[in-house]
């Protein structure tokens, strides 16, 4: 078992940060640049800290066992039922946003993607703006 040194911070209350974005949540990982330099994690979406948690963790997982290198794009081996997940950055940002699917499996480029999630692109874009909450 990989050893963890990394950890998960969440802030719980976005939404005072940034009014009218009622479902913007922050929940992203410190240490896993500590693996080969992998970039930090975050869940842009205001999800139960226990779900954002164990996804987070499962991924850091992958990454301490050396079984995966996250990187921009879109990638289908996260989630149980294997519905895709992307992963998207800005300029030279040492962090990489999750973006999840909403229920029927859309992402944010597709068109018919449901709210809340249809936002997490602009979620995370506020959130990389905004340096002192990643």
């Amino acid at each position: 078992m990989a050893e963890v040194t990394w950890m998960i911070h969440g802030i719980t209350d976005m939404e005072s940060i940034f009014p009218g974005k009622e479902f913007i949540g922050n929940f992203h990982t410190h240490g896993l640049n500590e693996y080969d330099n992998h970039r930090e994690l975050c869940i842009v979406l205001a999800f139960p800290g226990q779900v954002a948690q164990r996804l987070l963790n499962d991924m850091g997982l992958r990454i301490a066992k050396k079984e995966t290198v996250f990187t921009e794009g879109i990638r289908n081996d996260i989630l149980a039922n294997e519905m895709d997940v992307e992963f998207i950055s800005f300029d030279n940002d040492p962090t990489l946003y999750v973006i999840l699917p909403d229920e029927n499996g859309k992402l944010p480029s597709d068109k018919d993607c449901l709210a809340p999630y249809k936002y997490q692109y602009e979620y995370a874009k506020l959130i990389h703006d905004n340096e002192d909450y990643v």
